[in-house]
This record gives C-alpha cells, sequence and structure tokens, in this order.
C-alpha cells in the first residue's frame, strides 16, 4: 500500500517538474522579445484595423454591386419602359400589367437582405409602383412612402435627376413602418433622349450597414462612418464624444494619429474603388494604448507569477484528462439509457454504452431492410396490376424501391409448377417453397437483371428489364429463358410451365406483358418456353378478367385516352394477333357486351334512361362480322364514359352554384375565404379553388373581390353613407384597405367614384328636364 502510494507520488512531480521546464521556456523567450511583440502587436492591430474596415467595405459594395444590376435590369426591362411613357388614366390591364411588374420587384427585393424596398416612378402617370402595391400623386406619397421631410414634388425631383446617385440618409415613413433607408437612384430614359421619364429607387436598409460597422467599434469606443464621394454622410454607428466629421475629412492623414481638442485618435480609412464611398474608424488613443499597455504588464507579470502559474497549470494539466470523462459520464447516467452497475468503472462503462447505442443502430438498420421487400412488393404489383398512372410515377416508385430497373424493355414471365394436383398438405407446400425458392434463385443467376414475385404457392412472376434488341424471341434473353428452363427441369426434375409476355417500352405499360403472359400460360407446352407473340390460338379469344376489370375502372374513371389505349390492346390481341374461329369471335363478342352491360349498370342503377339507351343500342347489334361488333360496342363504352363525365361535370355545375350562392349571403364578413367553404362545404380548399377556376374563370379572392366591389360602388351611387360604413357592409375590418383595394380594382378613390357617380344623375336629371 505504501510502496503504490510512493509510485504515485513520484510520478506526480515527476509530471510536475516536466510541465514547469516547459512552461519556462515560453516565458524567458517572452521576456527577450518582450519590445520586439509591442511593436509588432501595434503594428498588426493597426494592419488588422484596416483590413476588418477594408472588408466591410467589400461587403458593403459587393451588395451595391448587387444593387446596381437591379437597376440595370430595371430601367431596359420592357415593361419598365413602356410604363414609363403611359399617361393617365390608367386601364384596369394597366393596373393587373403594374401588379405584375411588383411581384416581379418582390422577388428582386428577396435575393437581398439589404434592400429596403424597390420602386419605380413614372412621371407620365404620376404613379410609384412599389413591392407593396400602386400608388399615385402626393396624397398617397405623404401617408404610404413620406422621405424625410420632402414633399412629393421634391422627393420626385430628387429621385429623377440624371445619373446614378447615392442620396443622404432619410426616414421613410409609411402604411408598412418607420425606417431608415440610403436612396440609390437611376433614371429611365426612353429611346435616345436623355431626359428621365421616371426613376428605379432602391432604398437601402441602413440598419444593415450599420451592422457590417459596428464590429469596428465595439468594445472600444470608438466609430465608424461613410461618406460618398461627395463627402456627404452615408451611414454612422453612435458617434458619442467623438471628434466631428468634419474634422476628420479634414486630416490629410488618411490613416494615423488625429488630434482634436487634446485628445488624440487613431483614424483608419479605405476608399472603395467600385463605389468611391471612403469608410471611416476612429478608436481613442486611451484604448488602443490600454491594450498594449494590458500585454506589456501581462508579459511581465508572467516572470513574477511564474512558479505559481506553472505549479497551478501542472496542476491542472495531471488532472485534466478526468474533465471530459466526468462530463461524458454524467451526460450517459442522466440520459439513463442504460444503467451503470456499481462494480463498473468508468471506462468499463463507456464501453458498455457504445456497444449499447450501435445494437440500438444495427437493429434500427434491420428494421429498414425488412421494410424494403414490402416496398418491392408493392412496386411490382402495382406494375402487374397497370396501376402506375405514369411513367414518371412507376420509376420514382421503383427508385425509392431500389430496384435496378437497367434497359428499355420491360416484359413480364409467368412459371407454374405442374407437378401437383389435388389437396396441398403440408408435405407438398414445403417441397413447393423449396422449388419456388430455386427457381428465383436460378432466374437470379441465369438472367441478371430479374424481379421475382409469388403469385400463389406454385406460380411466380418475373419482371425483366432488357434492351430492344434483347427482348424478342430468338435473342439472347430468349438462350437465357431456355437454360433457366434447361435447370429447372433437367438438374432439378420440376415439371414447369414458363409464358413469356410481349416487351413494352415503358414500366407502366408492362402489365400488358402479365396479362398476355397469363393468357398464354395454360397453352404453354410443359418444360418449354411459350412466347405470347409466338402463340397461334385460333380458338382462344383475348380478353382476360383483369383487362375487363381494368377496362370497366376506367370508364367510370373518364380517363378517355386510357380508355382508346386499352381497347386498342384487346383489338389488337383477338384480330390481329390471333386468328380466331367463328366461336370464339361470337364468344369474344358476348363477353364485350357483359362488360357493357356491368359498366351501365354500375354508373347509374336508378336511370331508366341510360338502361334502355343501351338496351335498343344491344338490339340494334346484328349479325355483323366480330370486328364490326367490337367496333359498336366500343363506341357504346365510349358513350357510356362520356356519360360518366357529364355526371361529373354537373355534380360540379349544381356545386359551384351553390358556392356562389353562399358567397352572395355572407360576402360581407371580413373572415370569408377557402377555409370558411371549405368548413361549410366539406370539402379541400384545393378542389374548391379549382372549381373556381375551370367554372367562374376567376380564382376565389378575385371573385369575392369583384363583387365586394361592386356591392360597393351600388351604395356609393345611391346612397349618402360614409366611406367607412359602407367598408365595412362589404367585408373589410378598415376603410384604408377598402380604399386601396377600390382603387386598385376601379382606378380611383371611392369619394371620386361617387362625385362622378352623383354628376352623372345631376346630368341625367337635367337632361330629363
Amino acid at each position: 500500500m505504501r510502496q503504490g502510494t510512493k509510485k504515485r507520488f513520484d510520478g506526480f512531480y515527476k509530471l510536475l517538474f516536466s510541465y514547469l521546464l516547459i512552461l519556462l521556456i515560453p516565458i524567458v523567450i517572452g521576456a527577450y522579445v518582450h519590445f520586439q511583440t509591442l511593436n509588432a502587436i501595434e503594428a498588426e492591430a493597426k494592419r488588422t484595423g484596416l483590413a476588418m474596415l477594408d472588408q466591410s467595405g467589400k461587403i458593403v459594395d459587393e451588395q451595391l454591386n448587387f444593387i446596381l444590376g437591379i437597376t440595370n435590369r430595371l430601367t431596359v426591362n420592357s415593361d419598365v419602359l413602356r410604363f414609363a411613357n403611359v399617361n393617365l388614366p390608367l386601364t384596369d390591364q394597366n393596373h393587373y400589367e403594374l401588379m405584375e411588374l411588383s411581384k416581379e420587384l418582390a422577388s428582386h427585393q428577396y435575393l437581398n437582405v439589404y434592400v429596403k424596398d424597390i420602386l419605380l416612378h413614372f412621371k407620365k402617370s404620376d404613379t410609384v409602383l412599389t413591392t407593396r402595391g400602386i400608388f399615385h400623386g402626393g396624397e398617397e406619397y405623404e401617408y404610404f412612402l413620406k422621405y424625410g421631410k420632402l414633399s412629393y414634388e421634391e422627393w420626385s425631383a430628387k429621385m429623377t435627376g440624371p445619373g446614378y446617385s447615392f442620396h443622404e440618409p432619410a426616414i421613410v415613413q409609411g402604411a408598412s413602418g418607420v425606417y431608415e433607408t440610403v436612396a440609390f437612384t437611376a433614371p429611365i430614359h426612353l429611346g435616345m433622349s436623355w431626359q428621365s421619364n421616371g426613376a428605379v429607387v432602391v432604398y437601402i436598409d441602413e440598419a444593415k450597414i450599420r451592422e457590417l460597422l459596428l464590429p469596428l467599434t465595439n468594445n472600444t469606443g470608438g466609430w465608424a462612418f461613410a461618406v460618398n464621394a461627395e463627402r456627404a454622410l452615408m451611414v454612422s454607428t453612435d458617434a458619442g464624444a467623438m471628434p466631428p466629421i468634419e474634422a476628420v475629412l479634414a486630416s490629410e492623414r488618411r490613416n494615423g494619429y488625429l488630434t482634436y481638442e487634446g485628445e488624440r485618435y487613431y483614424v483608419t480609412s479605405t476608399v472603395s474603388r467600385y463605389s468611391n464611398w471612403a469608410y471611416y474608424s476612429i478608436i481613442p488613443e486611451e484604448v488602443f494604448l490600454e491594450k498594449l499597455n494590458y500585454i506589456r504588464q501581462t508579459i511581465l507579470s508572467i516572470t513574477a507569477i511564474s512558479l505559481l502559474a506553472g505549479a497551478l497549470t501542472a496542476l491542472y494539466m495531471s488532472y485534466r484528462y478526468r474533465k471530459p470523462l466526468t462530463r461524458l459520464l454524467r451526460e450517459l447516467t442522466e440520459s439513463g439509457k442504460v444503467q451503470r452497475k456499481r462494480e463498473e468503472d468508468e471506462f468499463e462503462y463507456i464501453l458498455n454504452t457504445y456497444k449499447n447505442i450501435a445494437n440500438r443502430h444495427n437493429d434500427l438498420k434491420r428494421v429498414m431492410e425488412r421494410q424494403l421487400p414490402m416496398l418491392r412488393t408493392v412496386c411490382i404489383e402495382k406494375a402487374m396490376r397497370g396501376e402506375f398512372k405514369s411513367e414518371e410515377e412507376a420509376r420514382t416508385f421503383a427508385e425509392r424501391a431500389k430496384l435496378a430497373l437497367s434497359g428499355d424493355r420491360f416484359l413480364w414471365a409467368v412459371a407454374r409448377i405442374e407437378k401437383y394436383g389435388g389437396a396441398i398438405t403440408d408435405e407438398i407446400l414445403q417441397e413447393l417453397h423449396f422449388n419456388t425458392f430455386v427457381i428465383k434463385n436460378l432466374a437470379n443467376d441465369a438472367i441478371g437483371s430479374v424481379f421475382a414475385h409469388d403469385l400463389s404457392e406454385d406460380s411466380i412472376a418475373f419482371l425483366i428489364c432488357s434492351s430492344e434488341a434483347d427482348a424478342a424471341p430468338g435473342s439472347a434473353l430468349a438462350g437465357k429463358l431456355e437454360r433457366l428452363v434447361y435447370f429447372v427441369t433437367e438438374k432439378f426434375r420440376m415439371n414447369v410451365r414458363f409464358a413469356v409476355g410481349a416487351p413494352q417500352p415503358r414500366l407502366a405499360d408492362s402489365w400488358k406483358s402479365y396479362t398476355e403472359a397469363i393468357g398464354t400460360l395454360d397453352f404453354a407446352e410443359p418444360n418449354r418456353v411459350a412466347w405470347a407473340e409466338l402463340m397461334e390460338l385460333s380458338d382462344e379469344y383475348y380478353y382476360p378478367l383483369e383487362i375487363e376489370s381494368k377496362l370497366v375502372q376506367t370508364v367510370k374513371a373518364g380517363e378517355e385516352n386510357a380508355l382508346d389505349a386499352l381497347l386498342e390492346h384487346v383489338y389488337d390481341g383477338n384480330f390481329r394477333q390471333r386468328k380466331l374461329s367463328a366461336e370464339s369471335k361470337q364468344q369474344l363478342v358476348l363477353e364485350m357486351k357483359g362488360t357493357v352491360y356491368k359498366v351501365a349498370g354500375q354508373l347509374q342503377k336508378n336511370d331508366a334512361a341510360l338502361r334502355s339507351a343501351v338496351e335498343q343500342s344491344m338490339e340494334r347489334l346484328g349479325p355483323e362480322d366480330a370486328p364490326q361488333a367490337f367496333g359498336s360496342l366500343s363506341g357504346l363504352l365510349r358513350e357510356l364514359h362520356r356519360y360518366a363525365a357529364r355526371m361529373k361535370k354537373d355534380q360540379g355545375h349544381e356545386l359551384i352554384h351553390e358556392m356562389l350562392a353562399y358567397v352572395e349571403r355572407h360576402f360581407d364578413d371580413a373572415n370569408l375565404s377557402l377555409s370558411t367553404l371549405s368548413t361549410h362545404f366539406e370539402l379541400t380548399e384545393n378542389y374548391i379553388s379549382f372549381l373556381f377556376k375551370d367554372r367562374i374563370h376567376h380564382n376565389f379572392s378575385t371573385y369575392l373581390e369583384n363583387l365586394r366591389m361592386e356591392k360597393a360602388c351600388e351604395w356609393l351611387a345611391t346612397t349618402e353613407e360614409p366611406v367607412q360604413h359602407i367598408a365595412g357592409r362589404v367585408g373589410y375590418n378598415n376603410d384604408k384597405s377598402f380604399r386601396r383595394a377600390f382603387k386598385r380594382v376601379k382606378g380611383l378613390q371611392p369619394t371620386a367614384y361617387r362625385e362622378q357617380a352623383q354628376a352623372f344623375r345631376d346630368s341625367a336629371k337635367a337632361s330629363g328636364e
């Protein structure tokens, strides 16, 4: 026990001595380079201040360059140039186009946080277009666009001055709030004329630029500002008791010490080559020297307290390895995921916790891997049943299921084990599972890009991806399939029927190949590959149950293109690829008649007119040949499709009239919205929006706004009610919003509209007299 204690004691002092020796070396070196270090630090501080100032200036320049790009694009924009030549009054079409242009301004604004707003001032039409709307004349300028203390005429003259210009900061007061801004303007010229027809005005957020200068003065009591080429102040941090800007600019030294009223300051400045802005940073000399004095005192103090600091540092270094370990243990213990046993030390506990986390990660990974086969099965079944509406949907689903679909042709092959008949016992079922397992593995080895799917205990479907030249009888794929059948029959002694459907260029259409393979399977010779393209089934027509079910659903869904494709597929399979006997043709026509009756019955059971029309059409089918009868039945199915489409349209027509009546009754409700209609009619907002666009040819908000404006016009023209009362009656919470909406829709203010209506009535009355 004493020996262990002594060893630990000796080791601690050896470690302490080594740390003290290491710490002593930088102390000696620090004392030697003391004065050189102070000079270097002072020079480096100057360079750092200049670099920071220069970097801030470059960042500002980048934003100004971006803003210049916006103004350049807007000054040559065809819509902007066209509106610069438009005179009053503006038409509804002008207002609509201006709102679209306002959206474009907003898109430019969103790309740069330094842009507070973008304005287009058109002198001829006395219009100012912003990202928030359209404004006319001095009255709206005073309320929505007030720039400093300038009147509308002064602001217009200042903004449309010649050349690109930065203007002194000003406070903008509008409906959206009050903010400080620096205005950048560019004139709008028409043709070769140098006379300005308007201006592009960009309000730059002065606070954002000030934020770039604040790091130069934080914790220093200093001051930073920027002036333009005319030495007008653009932006400034809090100056406090600093020298006035005139004294700083009057100094001939751009970087150095400045004396003002007995106080010394260190001035750092830089000039932008791009915008000609000059950036200045002023720091009091005592602050600047305070850092150097602090460094000097620190270096001298190190010598005096080196032994104490070395001892404390060595002690800290001796035990510091426990700090991260203690923190890790605390986090693991507090999490409670793994309980620590009393007999476990720290390292054993951390190791066990790591193993536990790794095991949980592996468990989660295995769960995800177990779900992947299910996703693949769903993808294959949807392709087999033709449930993909587009090739893009099919490809996306296959990619998520991690199905590597290589090639440009897709075909289905179906294998059925023929050995078993009658009841299937447990022993036979096990043997079938083994045989299907063998067939799937052999298919994967022989063909390569193939995906197997169990249809039943004794049947398997294979989705095969191949190229166009390798997906036909006699091709390399045919040879692979023949080898597969050979191994299954000769090596494993199975009796198998194997049928292959025709290749399809799209995965979404591969169901056609599957139905062909299923139809061919019963006629395939055992232990041979039967290609649907080569089968001559003169006594068997092609109309499987899957095709009939898909045909019924397609007619009911109203998918005209899909219906035509299905009918063409059935016609091709019976009258082009097969030579049917008269009896088979008659049976096919009977099946098609049954399909027509089935569709008609499902569409409208209580529609006697529909049933009568279908029955009369059936009776008119004479003893014509099968292709002609097929065409007549196809026509009936298309008529039923159109009937289904009309049913949907009539339902939508009735529904939209109910919605319009509801809006007519509740247009005075300020909270009326798509959400209100959705709740009342128990329909989705997207569907209601679709109905308005499809039937009314306007979106809901436009229709509601036009209705409210028509009601407002009626009351303005026929009553003396105050405008604010009428605003409330048509669903607006305040008259300001109502006035803006009325001006946007009607092109003039409500009071002006009332005056025009009154003048019209007086004129009509005078004419009548």
